[in-house]
């Protein structure tokens, strides 16, 4: 009758934490269910896509058969043809429903890590302020925020479910039970391996999981028993595949700078150290914080290093005199004895989720900025296991209430931080507030005054990227575009040549130029420039209208 009473004021609790940690997280990302779709990638995934307007069998099997626009994430595009098609599959699509969509997943995301944390410290109150913080922090703002990366929340929440039940499968694989007991054990394996390919197919970040899945184990089993190796030896492989798919998509040419190798962990250090700091005082945060690699290796690149290097140190002399306490205790206070460990493993699994984009291999966003927010939403799993580890060590009133009081003012910052994120041009003169030489925000800005057609500061602010330098080729068509638009084709023409010459594979610029040329009369070159884009890009619509435009006037 006791343990019977105990179990349902359990269950009870659980409950309410529960809907606690759901109505924490909705209130706090409330304000992003009001925001426009986005020019940033927005309309290349979703309100331009061809084959989600409208959504067919054939166009969702599309994604699955072939990578679209330099990326295979099919289980991602399967999620947006379904909203799309609850939203009624035609060109007005309801942002407030993919909003939606994003929420839920974060919820799922947060529900599973409080699961983990729970398992994990063996303490229901810090497991409940370590999902809290992760569902709360700024740096989470972004992913959520952003309808573009619902393809991260989708992944991390199949990666979270992964890691939940291969540790459960760890756990029972130490117990010599039945016939009945291994087929347990098989349906977890399988379950879990499932739910990490699928996070593969949702987006290629997810091939950190492997190594938070042999650190999770070794933390609360204590041990790799070779079974368990062996069973992940299958997800190393998968990562390996979604590593050699992703970088066939992204060839280093398309980052422009590619750093040398030798640079390349004090890019990794620089990055690490700025992350940190995102972390601990998340302010001004912004969605291009303008950290190439050329701007990292220009600056004061010591200062990381030495930090990372210092911090190295420290962990190593920490790891030297770590004793744990756990013989002779029961299972909660072991693991509660044993938090030095959860700590270096927490620090472990946010380095590991980092892995793939700290610049030892280069990739497409390095061209804009080697950090973003949305790197840290899996890798925040690491800190909250840490924190969550320490407050059930030092759990008394003091620490409660500080915890909660920190809580609520990451919450109000993140409320904040969504209201940016409302339209595009909230969401890039905030991007300028912090970082004044954000290529991608006075192009996104520029594009946005043409629209309007307010060319002179359109001009100006296409200018201004050109100041930069980075990213030159995109503004030189930008700025082409605009004095097309005021019909100066001549003056267009350079700028076209200038974004050809800097980046000859640029599509768009050349079949813009093709145009500008056309405009002159220059039949013959135009006609040079229309061939050359659809010899590089055979099914490029523009090119060939424009093309058959030229034979219908010589005719």
């Amino acid at each position: 009758m006791g343990n019977s009473l105990l179990a349902e004021s359990r269950m009870g609790a659980a409950r309410w934490s529960a809907l606690l940690l759901v109505a924490v997280t909705v209130l706090t990302f409330a304000p992003a269910l009001d925001g426009e779709f986005l020019t940033w990638d927005d309309p290349l995934h979703i309100t331009a896509n061809p084959h989600l307007l409208p959504v067919s069998v054939e166009s969702i099997g599309h994604f699955w058969r072939t990578p679209y626009r330099g990326e295979y994430v099919p289980l991602s595009y399967t999620f947006w043809a379904g909203e799309a098609w609850l939203s009624g599959d035609g060109a007005d699509l309801r942002p407030a429903l993919f909003h939606l969509g994003s929420l839920l997943l974060h919820l799922g995301c947060v529900l599973m890590v409080w699961k983990l944390l729970g398992r994990i410290v063996g303490h229901r109150g810090a497991a409940l302020v370590g999902a809290m913080l992760f569902a709360v922090h700024p740096v989470q703002v972004e992913s959520v925020a952003w309808i573009s990366e619902t393809r991260g929340l989708l992944a991390t929440l199949l990666s979270l479910g992964a890691l939940w039940w291969f540790l459960r499968y760890a756990e029972t694989s130490v117990d010599h039970t039945g016939t009945s007991g291994r087929r347990s054990r098989s349906a977890m394996l399988v379950l879990s391996t499932a739910l990490f390919a699928l996070a593969l197919l949702a987006k290629p970040a997810a091939v950190c999981v492997p190594l938070v899945a042999a650190l999770l184990v070794w933390l609360v089993v204590g041990r790799l028993t070779r079974q368990v190796v062996v069973s992940l030896l299958p997800w190393f492989v998968l990562s390996i595949v979604a590593v050699v798919i992703a970088k066939s998509q992204q060839p280093d040419a398309i980052t422009g700078f590619v750093a040398p190798w030798w640079s390349r962990p004090i890019v990794a250090a620089d990055a690490i150290v700025f992350y940190w700091g995102q972390l601990l005082w998340p302010a001004n945060l912004g969605p291009d914080y303008g950290r190439t690699p050329q701007s990292v290796l220009r600056g004061n690149w010591y200062v990381p290093v030495t930090t990372v290097a210092v911090s190295l140190i420290a962990l190593g002399f920490v790891l030297k005199h770590t004793r744990t306490r756990a013989a002779g205790e029961d299972a909660e206070n072991a693991i509660i004895s044993s938090l030095p460990r959860s700590n270096i493993v927490g620090l472990a699994i946010f380095l590991a989720v980092l892995l793939p984009v700290l610049g030892f291999v280069s990739f497409g966003h390095q061209g804009i900025s080697t950090v973003a927010d949305r790197y840290l939403y899996l890798a925040m799993f690491g800190p909250v296991l840490i924190t969550a580890s320490l407050l059930a060590r030092y759990w008394r009133p003091s620490v409660v209430v500080a915890s909660l009081g920190t809580l609520s003012l990451l919450a109000v910052i993140s409320a904040g931080q969504c209201r940016h994120w409302r339209d595009s041009e909230s969401l890039f003169r905030h991007t300028l507030a912090v970082n004044p030489r954000s290529v991608v925000a006075h192009n996104t800005l520029g594009r946005l005054h043409q629209q309007r057609g307010e060319h002179t500061a359109a001009i100006l602010h296409f200018h201004l990227a050109l100041a930069v330098g980075d990213q030159a080729a995109m503004s030189h068509d930008n700025l082409g575009l605009v004095l097309m638009a005021e019909r100066r084709p001549a003056d267009a023409e350079r700028h076209f040549r200038q974004a050809v010459a800097l980046q000859p594979d640029h599509h768009r610029a050349r079949n813009n130029l093709g145009v500008a040329l056309a405009a002159q009369g220059k039949t013959r070159e135009a006609a040079v420039q229309f061939d050359t884009v659809l010899v590089q890009v055979p099914g490029h619509v523009s090119a060939r209208r424009n093309r058959q435009r030229l034979r219908d006037t010589a005719q």
